[in-house]
């Protein structure tokens, strides 16, 4: 979880912009992926699957974990149902594991930043990019 000043910090951020959250809504940190229930069939069981291993993908991914951080940046704009996009959050996942990326790797990681980051308005880019700079002050590598 995000330290409670980076809440803060950002909630402020938020309503000098006049976008702050309602007291109803709540602030979701790129550190947590949000689950929708799963649909009625599941085929192929795909929700029950990412209810069942996000939880842990996003727990390694906070540890280090080079590829559980693609898994999250991907589960951020895969666009399934079940779980709340964030292509801020996303892109800040993306540029994680770049930089997380270890020499021997051949995955597209510069490709799927083209396609997660570069559609993003200058401002989301730009938030993505702080999202990424907390994400990694926070990892417990």
């Amino acid at each position: 979880m995000a330290p409670v000043r980076y809440l803060l910090a950002f909630a402020l951020l938020l309503a000098a912009c006049g976008e702050a959250p309602s007291v109803t809504e709540s602030v979701a940190p790129s550190e947590t992926v949000m689950l929708k229930p799963c649909p009625t069939p599941d085929p192929g069981r795909a929700c029950e699957y990412d209810h069942a291993t996000l939880p842990g993908e996003m727990t390694k991914a906070m540890a280090g974990d080079y590829q559980a951080q693609r898994n999250i940046s991907e589960a951020f704009t895969n666009d399934a149902p079940w779980i709340v996009q964030d292509a801020v959050a996303g892109c800040a996942w993306r540029i994680v594991a770049i930089a997380n990326r270890p020499d021997t790797s051949t995955y597209n990681d510069d490709g799927m930043y083209r396609i997660q980051c570069e559609r993003l308005s200058a401002t989301d880019l730009a938030q993505a990019r702080g999202q990424a700079a907390q994400i990694k002050g926070s990892i417990h590598s």
